[in-house]
């Protein structure tokens, strides 16, 4: 959660958040960082705040994708067990990110255009470099969906092949 006003930012979230924690640290250290993210006002540094966040999810959705590649090489072993174990919990995280960046979407889209005595005009661009992030990440998440999905009737498919086969012998 967030709270801006005309001279403050006030963030309120649960633990650490490992990006906003180093980019505090480096300010603290740093009198040219100071400058350059307090020295704007509170719009800009809710642009900076909002901007690492965005960023930290890259990771997460590279991560998730390396692990889809791994699952869609495993399906054509014969690690049934396993492998619907991994495409469950791959389903599981999708959908979790999924719900967390939607609900992002309209917010930054509606920060992107608001002009406001705290948000100003300068500020349109940076927030409009948010909201494209945030797009590319959620439509990285509809590849995967349809991915994991695709992998799971395939999976479907060849191990209703196997117990057929089994079947017939």
């Amino acid at each position: 959660n967030l709270f801006v006003g005309p001279d403050y930012l006030v963030s309120l979230h649960k633990g650490d958040l490992w990006p906003l924690t180093k980019l505090f640290d480096a300010v603290a250290s740093s009198e040219r960082l100071q400058a350059e993210n307090l020295g704007n006002g509170p719009g800009h540094l809710l642009y900076r705040l909002i901007d690492k966040l965005v960023d930290n999810c890259f990771p997460l959705v590279y991560k998730i994708e390396r692990n889809v590649g791994e699952v869609e090489a495993k399906i054509f072993e014969s690690k049934t067990r396993e492998t619907v174990f991994e495409l469950s919990v791959i389903r599981r995280d999708i959908i979790a990110f999924r719900r967390i960046i939607k609900p992002q979407i309209p917010v930054i889209s509606r920060l992107e255009y608001l002009k406001s005595r705290i948000i100003n005009e300068d500020l349109e661009i940076y927030f409009s470099d948010i909201s494209d992030h945030l797009g590319k990440i959620w439509d990285s998440l509809e590849d995967l969906k349809t991915t994991t999905e695709s992998l799971n009737d395939t999976h479907t498919s060849l191990t209703s092949y196997q117990t057929s086969e089994v079947m017939k012998v």
